[in-house]
């Protein structure tokens, strides 16, 4: 599996899940803490998942692929999920603007942004035990 399909699918399952627990006027169908474990879960097998199929053979590899990963879920998050934050807000103000979108992408980071580097540490742990047990082979 390439980095980027990899990165992309880490992204697009929990999104695709929330769209079943979330309705179009963004009412969440779940208690927020349902949500969140059930994003916890999501994203956590798919980034394992992803992870393994990638296959980072060194420490190295293992941070590349993480930062592809947290790279391309930053982005889409910020193109798909902070305009939809931003048009379902509770603040009256439901209108997309260059200034309610950079208004919005604090409030994103601190709630979702900053979780993605946990899932995202797995291609790290993977990479350094891939290189641990190819050094133990060759002793």
């Amino acid at each position: 599996m390439r980095p980027i399909v990899g990165a992309g699918l880490v992204w697009l399952v929990p999104f695709v899940a929330s769209c079943f627990l979330i309705g179009p006027d963004g009412t969440k169908f779940v208690s927020e803490q349902t949500f969140k474990n059930t994003m916890v879960f999501f994203g956590s097998t798919t980034g394992s998942y992803c992870t393994y199929h990638c296959d980072p053979k060194t420490l190295r590899e293992g941070i590349i692929l993480s930062s592809w990963f947290l790279v391309v879920n930053w982005v889409l998050d910020l193109i798909v999920l902070v305009p939809l934050l931003v048009l379902n807000n509770d603040n009256g103000s439901s209108e997309l603007t260059a200034e309610t979108f950079l208004a919005m992408v604090p409030v994103w980071l601190w709630k979702t942004g900053f979780q993605y580097i946990g899932y995202m540490s797995v291609c790290v742990v993977a990479g350094a035990c891939a290189e641990r047990a190819s050094k133990t082979k060759q002793d």
